[in-house]
C-alpha cells in the first residue's frame, strides 16, 4: 500500500478515501495531478474567462466567498490585496444578518440551482508554511504543503436542491458523485469553517454566507444522495444587483442534475 504519509492529500481527504474505497486509485491519481503551480493550458484558459471565485478569512477569522468580474483577460499573474471596503465606485451597501437567513435571501437560496463552497483544511504551522514556500520555489511541493489550502467548489442542480431548514437557520444538500478527491468535504471533515456564495444571473444579486458545516455521513434522504452535507449559518450579506453578468435566455438544465423532491 502507498505511504499514506507522503500522500498530497491531508487527513481529512484521505479520510473519505478510506470510507469510499477510492484511496489507492486516487493517492495515485493524486501524485500525478496535483502541481506547485498553475500549467500554460489552464493559464491559457484562464484568460478567457469573465470571472474568478476568490475565498479569504475576514480579520476574526471567518470564511468568505465572492466572484471577481472582468473582461476576458482580466486575469494575469498577480498579488491579489484584500480589504474589508468596497472598491471606489462601488455603489455596494449590503443588507447584513447574523444567524438566520431573513425571508428574501432564504427564497433565493431555494430557487437556486448553483451554489460555491468555500472551505479549508485550517492553519498550518510556520514551519510547514516555510517549507511549501521553499519546495514550490524548487518545482516541487511536499505532500504537508500540498494537502494544504482553501479550495471553492460548485454545487448544482434543479432549484430546490438545497433545502432551507429551521426558520433559516440550517441549509442542507445531497453530496453525489464527483471525482472522488473530496476536497471540499475532506477540508470540513478537518475544519467546519467554510462559507457559501449564491450568485442570481437573472436578477444580478449575490449572496455571502458564512458559516460551519458537518458532512452527514448516513444521510441519504434526498434522492440519488450519497451522503449530505449540514451547514449552519452564522453571518450573511446579500448584494442586490451588483454582479455585472446577466443570464441570456433560459437556462439549460444539465442532465445530470439530481432530482429535488
Amino acid at each position: 500500500m502507498a505511504d499514506r504519509a507522503a500522500c498530497p492529500f491531508h487527513a481529512g481527504e484521505q479520510e473519505m478515501h478510506f470510507k469510499t474505497g477510492v484511496w489507492q486509485a486516487v493517492e495515485s491519481l493524486g501524485r500525478r495531478m496535483i502541481k506547485p503551480a498553475i500549467g500554460p493550458v489552464h493559464a491559457d484558459l484562464l484568460r478567457t474567462l469573465p470571472m474568478l471565485l476568490v475565498t479569504a478569512q475576514d480579520s476574526g477569522g471567518r470564511a468568505w466567498a465572492s466572484a471577481l468580474v472582468g473582461s476576458p483577460g482580466f486575469l494575469s499573474k498577480r498579488t491579489l490585496q484584500l480589504v474589508d471596503a468596497p472598491p471606489a465606485g462601488s455603489s455596494a451597501d449590503p443588507e447584513r444578518g447574523t444567524g438566520t437567513l431573513g425571508a428574501a435571501q432564504q427564497a433565493m437560496v431555494a430557487a437556486a440551482d448553483t451554489f460555491f463552497i468555500a472551505s479549508s483544511s485550517g492553519p498550518l504551522s510556520s514551519n510547514d508554511e516555510e517549507k511549501g514556500g521553499d519546495a514550490a520555489a524548487q518545482g516541487s511541493l511536499p505532500a504537508v504543503a500540498a494537502a494544504f489550502g482553501h479550495d471553492i467548489s460548485h454545487r448544482g442542480g434543479p432549484p430546490g436542491f438545497v433545502q432551507v431548514e429551521e426558520q433559516g437557520r440550517v441549509l442542507r444538500w445531497g453530496d453525489y458523485e464527483g471525482n472522488f478527491m473530496f476536497n471540499t468535504l475532506g477540508n470540513l471533515l478537518v475544519h467546519p469553517a467554510c462559507a457559501l456564495l449564491f450568485l442570481d444571473f437573472s436578477s444580478s444579486d449575490v449572496l455571502m454566507a458564512a458559516g460551519d458545516a458537518e458532512v452527514l455521513h448516513k444521510d441519504r434522504e434526498l434522492p440519488g444522495a450519497h451522503r449530505a452535507v449540514r451547514f449552519t449559518v452564522q453571518e450573511w450579506a446579500h448584494l442586490r444587483g451588483e454582479l455585472p453578468l446577466r443570464q441570456q435566455g433560459e437556462p439549460e438544465p444539465s442532465p445530470f442534475n439530481p432530482s429535488a423532491q
